[in-house]
């Protein structure tokens, strides 16, 4: 019988997004997302999520259930340690399976499946290669290929048990890469160990602080590098699981600068504990945090946190591994005994929520990102797990941001009498989690069914460590461009119903002349609690609109404002304003060459440009009258003032000073504070442009004094028009001051043609006589005294 769920009122927030949408659920699948879902079934269930967050369910990379281990077994198994994941808002596991030395690997395999068909969520293996021979060749073919597993672990620790070395890494990993497969790998250097634990026993510490002690940050930091170097040489993608601690971290960080492709996992657990925890006088205290690797000391937590926010860590998990107190004490003189692990499964969304978002480490997107998308993408079943759009497996969790709860053993659902974050108070929780379409925990209320969980086949040939061929890319990209230009189609044309060209300042009409606009607005929202996709779009349509002017009043050259549809002027002052970056050409620039060939009017487009993750510049596209994307420019000069430095924000750009030749006239841009530069300006000049536009963002009391000084200057200089644009209005969050509009047009002999007001919402038109530039130009003999010699450095080509 079908079942049906409408998630009613919330924000939905993925990865990508965030936006007021409602979530239907038909079954185990997500059939609707958005506002006024057609075709709900009249029985749907409807949970209200109003002051909620609808996200995709958290999945927990690293976590080993029932694991026979140091001569115990772990304390949870299948049924209660993803009953506790669904309490916490995790929907799916990646757990291992861990051949003994000389044991099949299938039937290892086959062992842990059976011990997981109680699993209460869905859940899929990651698989050891402890040893090797031509079975375990042949095993690891028929898993890639017939059982859908596409990672292997290898664990370079924990010697004469299940530790790997060079050799087998050589021969599993070159054995991976034929398969298409992605090797993870526990790095600690285990011979290193082994003499480390050993000296430190003989030296007298056999209590838990000699674990830390016997495991420095130097074991793990020299496997990750070696590790990472075979892999570079065998040109394997690598995922480093639970790298906690900076010098490891560091040997990412390198390889990814050098274009390899390496993945690094943290725990929620190394963000957030330090190795002042070995230190208790309670020996089961200390004992319950041992782990490997060992929590590290004071300084390594930031850099971890640096690395997760920066993308150099892209998935977060637990290394969920539970073991009593009755456990811990087998090693009760004898450090080198305690079982190894810690519990948090349950909690990890929360922690994460309480020290990443709450903090203004993590944007809730990246929090996404963090807890469920990336690992979903990176072990291929994105967007099945780990998204919110129609056909993904309805995982979800409604996150309550109010919604508070202290952390204690007797309180979680974890089957461990201990929990590391034992007091813990947090705001913002699970309300309720869905798995495969199903309500598991609801109200403090656990509803987990005994074997509901389903395995989950993960293919081969991730596109995240498998680079697509040129006929995939090019299908895709056509698909894409597709669908946007459709949806960008729709929308234009449902603005441009009913339009009227009112309120527009014209010019009277001067002979031989191409009428050129600016568009000075001010934002539509004006508040930072509002996603930045509901406040860019608005941006949009409002822009979107008063082109449409335009075009009606004749404009055959129009110049939007700085970064147009930018939630808000300065992307510093919060850090989710860097998720309203795009490429260039983009989807912007593709609404643009529909409006352009729609009026056969060249529009310049300023957008804030996202060249690659992290790096963004301060770009003006131009787009010719028949919609063809012609090129951008990007902002040169940086300004430093007031306390204030885009250095932070932007990247200065590296194009020299370009000239569009397009339909109607050469045209260039300069960007805010380039007009500050008088040699930009002439290298405008000299590579011919004939209309200059200085799309900015000035404020009263700045820059203000010089706003009618420069732009004359250089129009005379240089003999050609310019057009300067200026926002409007005060924005928040950042009021250092109001944008004073006044946009205007200057003609080569310092004549203003048109000026706007200071506060309106307006478009600014001047008709432009360019036979009046050659003979500016001619008088002041330009031509003849232009020295371009003098420019060749910066001089655009």
């Amino acid at each position: 019988m079908s079942s049906s769920i409408l998630i009613k009122g919330g924000t939905v927030v993925t990865a990508d997004s965030e936006e007021l949408a409602d979530v239907l659920i038909v079954d185990d699948k997500i059939a609707g997302v958005g506002l006024d879902i057609e075709n709900v079934p009249k029985d749907a269930r409807v949970i209200e999520a109003d002051g909620c967050f609808v996200m995709p369910g958290g999945i927990d990379p690293h976590t080993h259930m029932e694991l026979p281990f140091m001569g115990t077994k772990a304390n949870e198994d299948f049924y209660t340690g993803t009953s506790a994941a669904l309490a916490g808002g995790t929907t799916m596991i990646i757990d291992f399976v861990i051949p003994n030395p000389k044991q099949s690997v299938m039937e290892a395999y086959n062992t842990w499946r059976e011990w997981a068909e109680k699993a209460a969520c869905d859940y899929s293996f990651h698989v050891a290669i402890t040893w090797w021979d031509d079975s375990v060749e042949k095993d690891m073919e028929l898993l890639t290929t017939e059982y859908g597993v596409n990672s292997f672990k290898h664990f370079m620790a924990y010697k004469n048990a299940i530790m790997c070395d060079d050799e087998v890494l050589i021969k599993s990993f070159t054995n991976a890469k034929k398969l298409g497969a992605l090797c993870t790998v526990h790095a600690e250097n285990g011979d290193l160990v082994a003499h480390m634990q050993k000296k430190v026993f003989e030296d007298g510490e056999a209590g838990p602080k000699g674990h830390p002690m016997s495991r420095p940050p130097a074991v793990e930091a020299e496997a990750a590098n070696r590790v990472i170097r075979l892999a570079e040489m065998i040109d394997t993608p690598l995922y480093l699981v639970h790298t906690s601690c900076k010098d490891a971290l560091d040997s990412v960080i390198r390889a990814k600068g050098q274009g390899q492709r390496v993945f690094a996992e943290v725990l929620a657990q190394h963000l957030l504990i330090d190795d002042s925890v070995y230190d208790n006088e309670d020996w089961n205290f200390a004992a319950h945090h041992v782990m490997s690797p060992p929590f590290r000391p004071k300084g390594n937590q930031e850099a971890l946190w640096a690395g997760l926010q920066s993308g150099m860590l892209q998935t977060t998990a637990t290394d969920h591994c539970c073991f009593c107190t009755e456990q811990k004490e087998m090693g009760k003189d004898d450090f080198r005994k305690i079982p190894n692990g810690t519990g948090g499964v349950e909690d990890r969304l929360s922690v994460l929520w309480k020290h990443g978002v709450c903090t203004g480490k993590l944007t809730r997107r990246e929090f996404v990102a963090v807890t469920s998308t990336n690992t979903a993408k990176i072990f291929n079943i994105y967007p099945r797990k780990g998204a919110i759009q129609v056909g993904s497996d309805a995982d979800i969790v409604i996150w309550d941001p109010k919604l508070k709860r202290t952390i204690s053993k007797d309180t979680h659902h974890q089957n461990i009498d201990f929990n590391i974050y034992e007091g813990m108070t947090i705001e913002g929780n699970a309300a309720v989690t869905i798995a495969r379409g199903k309500v598991a925990w609801e109200n403090g209320e656990l509803k987990a069914v005994k074997g509901a969980g389903e395995y989950v086949n993960r293919p081969v040939n991730s596109p995240m460590w498998t680079p697509p061929s040129e006929e995939e890319k090019d299908a895709e990209q056509q698909q894409q461009q597709a669908k946007d230009v459709e949806e960008d189609r729709k929308r234009i044309v449902e603005v441009a119903k009913g339009m009227d060209p009112s309120n527009i300042y014209v010019t009277s009409p001067i002979g031989n002349v191409v009428k050129c606009g600016l568009i000075q607005l001010s934002n539509p929202i004006n508040d930072e609690t509002q996603p930045v996709e509901v406040i860019k779009k608005a941006a949009l349509d409002k822009h979107i609109e008063w082109i449409h002017k335009a075009g009606k009043a004749g404009v055959k050259i129009l110049c939007l404002q700085e970064i147009f549809n930018g939630p808000y002027f300065c992307p510093g002052q919060d850090k989710r304003w860097y998720s309203a970056a795009e490429p260039c050409p983009g989807p912007t620039t593709k609404v643009m060459q529909d409006l352009a060939k729609m009026y056969e009017m060249v529009i310049v487009v300023p957008i804030y440009e996202e060249a690659m993750r992290g790096v963004y510049y301060n770009t003006a596209a131009v787009i010719d009258a028949d919609g063809t994307y012609m090129g951008k420019y990007r902002k040169q000069h940086i300004p430093h003032t007031s306390g204030f430095w885009e250095k932070f924000y932007f990247k200065p750009g590296d194009g020299g000073y370009p000239v569009f030749e397009t339909r109607y006239a050469k045209v260039g841009v300069y960007i805010c504070y380039d007009r500050h530069f008088p040699e930009g300006a002439r290298c405008l000049a000299l590579n011919g442009a004939e209309v200059v536009f200085n799309p900015s963002a000035t404020v009263a009391g700045l820059s203000q004094y010089l706003w009618k000084i420069e732009q004359p200057a250089h129009a005379v200089a240089n003999g050609y028009y310019v057009g300067a644009i200026n926002r409007v209005g005060t924005e928040a969050p950042w009021n250092i001051g109001k944008f004073y509009g006044t946009s205007y047009f200057v003609n080569p002999r310092g004549e203003f043609l048109a000026e706007g007001s200071e506060d309106d919402d307006e478009l600014v038109v001047a008709d432009l006589d360019f036979s009046l530039i050659d003979e500016v130009r001619k008088t002041w003999q330009f031509m003849r005294d232009r020295r371009p010699e003098a420019y060749k450095e910066i001089h655009t080509y």
